[in-house]
């Protein structure tokens, strides 16, 4: 027996009929394999049927939204983000950059640079001293004049209008905001846009005065005058003696090692440097 197919109105004749009209059967399939498809789809349509999720879509796009901004705002917070370093109103600040060159700031004197994308460029207000590690150039801006270096000691000041750099050891091109920078050797200064050609002989010292280690000690700790010393020079001194030690002695010096060697002088004692950082004393 025969059973009826269930009659359609003429409304849902004439869609079928116009889809199946404009249906065209893709070229990379046979009409067999096509037909055999749509009638599948037909007898199982809650397979084909997508199902729509407006909330879950909306809360994806939320979320990569404010994710991008977050990692936005966190790349301009790295960039920017500075490091200042600052004496106030002692008569001097020793320091270490993020390249272990050492800077001995004078009173109110600052610097600052990138905390987070360390280039080799400080920004300075007023007077500090450098001790720059060998690398690529090193920049030093200040309010009247620009600094270049590649691996040297010096000195800067700019205060007010004044703008001074000097020498000590390798080579500088300073110049004023304006002016041809000038290169200068040991012993020479730029002052006032102007080079000096001078030498320490006609009052250029070895190292400014706030840069200089200028202690007297009378039967002190060896420890005391360790812990002195590392603050001053901003480095790790090792003491490997058997008992503590008493020191006497003065020291009027820039330079770690002629401390050092005052030191191992005094007490007997023997000294290493394992690195630009780390002094033992056996």
């Amino acid at each position: 027996m025969k059973i009826a197919e269930p009659k359609k109105s003429s409304s849902e004749s004439k869609d079928i009929g116009q889809a199946a009209w404009h249906y065209k059967v893709p070229v990379r399939i046979s009409r067999e394999k096509a037909l055999e498809i749509v009638l599948r789809k037909i007898d199982h349509p809650e397979a084909s049927r997508k199902i729509s999720r407006p909330f879950k879509s909306g809360f994806l796009k939320i979320s990569l939204s404010v994710a991008a901004s977050f990692l936005i705002l966190l790349a301009c917070y790295l960039w920017f983000d500075t490091t200042n370093l600052s004496s106030g109103d002692q008569s001097a600040f020793a320091s270490r950059l993020p390249d272990y060159s050492r800077v001995v700031l004078s009173a109110n004197s600052s610097v600052s640079f990138k905390k987070y994308f360390w280039d080799r460029k400080i920004h300075l207000k007023g007077e500090a001293y450098f001790e720059i590690q060998k690398g690529n150039r090193f920049l030093i801006r200040s309010r009247n004049g620009l600094v270049e270096v590649l691996g040297t000691r010096f000195s800067i000041s700019d205060n007010d209008d004044k703008f001074e750099v000097i020498c000590y050891e390798g080579k500088v091109k300073a110049g004023m905001k304006g002016l041809k920078p000038e290169t200068l050797v040991s012993g020479c200064g730029y002052s006032e846009g102007k080079l000096i050609q001078s030498t320490r002989n006609n009052g250029f010292e070895e190292y400014p005065e706030y840069a200089v280690f200028s202690r007297n000690y009378s039967h002190e700790r060896l420890s005391v005058v360790a812990d002195e010393l590392e603050d001053f020079f901003k480095v790790t001194i090792n003491l490997n003696t058997r008992d503590e030690r008493m020191f006497s002695g003065t020291f009027l010096t820039g330079d770690l090692e002629s401390a050092i060697i005052i030191i191992s002088e005094s007490l007997g004692l023997k000294y290493e440097f394992i690195n630009d950082q780390i002094v033992m004393l056996n």
